[in-house]
């Protein structure tokens, strides 16, 4: 997890803080731009890790099991279990990003992504077979 400060900060000013982040985030429209936006506040590490978040809950969705994922993405099953637990209690924000990732042309992107992080697998303990997505 990344780390905050221990300064805590007040609510109110807490608040018009990810206010502002939300209203920044629903006005780019544009992917080039998403991007360009995103590399900037986040790391490499950063986005890497919420990309992981969202693929952990696509491949989960898409009935691969733990073990599956864990060799998929090179994570741990410790970490797939605290995905799936906030997923469990979260679902209503997962859902919008699983309906967007169903749309045709993201759901092209993603399963490309997702084969893509599949065929290290191969090598990593699946015996040679890539599931179908």
């Amino acid at each position: 997890m990344p780390h905050v400060s221990r300064i805590k900060l007040p609510n109110k000013e807490k608040g018009e803080i990810i206010t502002l982040f939300n209203s920044v985030m629903t006005e780019i429209k544009d992917s080039t731009q998403m991007d360009s936006f995103l590399n900037t506040i986040l790391t490499p590490t950063e986005k890497l890790m919420l990309a992981k978040r969202l693929a952990v809950v696509v491949l989960i969705e898409r009935g691969f099991n733990d073990s599956e994922i864990s060799s998929a993405l090179n994570i741990t099953r410790m970490t797939i279990s605290k995905i799936r637990y906030h997923y469990q209690l979260h679902q209503e924000g997962y859902a919008i990003a699983l309906n967007k990732t169903n749309s045709l042309t993201m759901k092209k992107e993603l399963k490309s992504l997702l084969e893509s992080f599949l065929k290290y697998a191969v090598s990593s303990g699946l015996g040679g077979k890539i599931p179908k997505l």
